[in-house]
């Protein structure tokens, strides 16, 4: 039920007005318990229980809607791909420098000096304390840049040109560069070994 709760505030951010509550049907594998009004609160009033699976159903048209890249989605993707990048790494200094990234990536990239005025230090300490875990400002910039790459490139139909736009390459071509060094194939052949 847990994933179900998550997934339909998701569902009415996606897709904002194209949203119809009367549409949605939410399928319960067990019987129906005595608090069932509160499932109508947060879901609809199109619930079954004794269902085979627990599931959620829509209108397979809502899949195909375009992705709209809104403040809300934006700030969803950069949590979960920070908390992708952090599952790696136990470290707090490079988890709050790939969130900044993350978070301000639409706005343009923050600076190191920027970033270590951020968390109260001077851009020298903020330096040495990313040596201390092997890394540098540099290669995290690089890296969250290229964690958000692959999730657009696979989880959107967006044009190359505009992804390196909302990664804040000055053109494709860096980006097609960055990309296929860091991967070690370029974006295209990335999204169609992807859908594969």
């Amino acid at each position: 039920m847990k994933s179900l709760c998550a997934l339909l505030p998701w569902l009415k951010n996606f897709l904002g007005d194209l949203f119809k509550p009367q549409y949605v049907f939410v399928d319960f594998s067990y019987q129906e318990p005595n608090y069932a009004p509160l499932y109508r609160e947060i879901f609809t009033d199109n619930l079954s229980f004794n269902a085979n699976n627990n599931q959620l159903r829509f209108p397979v048209d809502w899949v195909h809607h375009d992705i709209t890249l809104q403040p809300a989605i934006i700030a969803h993707i950069a949590t979960v791909q920070s908390q992708r990048l952090d599952d790696s790494l136990d470290s707090p200094l490079s988890y709050q420098i790939r969130f900044k990234l993350l978070s301000q990536m639409k706005y343009g990239l923050p600076t190191m000096e920027m970033v270590a005025d951020d968390l109260n230090m001077t851009s020298r300490t903020l330096r040495r304390k990313l040596e201390v875990e092997h890394t540098t400002f540099k290669q995290l910039v690089l890296d969250t840049r290229m964690q958000l790459a692959k999730e657009y490139l696979v989880n959107s139909s967006l044009p190359i040109a505009e992804i390196a736009e909302l990664l804040n390459y000055h053109s494709a071509p860096p980006f097609f560069r960055a990309f296929s060094k860091f991967e070690g194939c370029s974006p295209k052949q990335y999204r169609q070994s992807a859908s594969k």
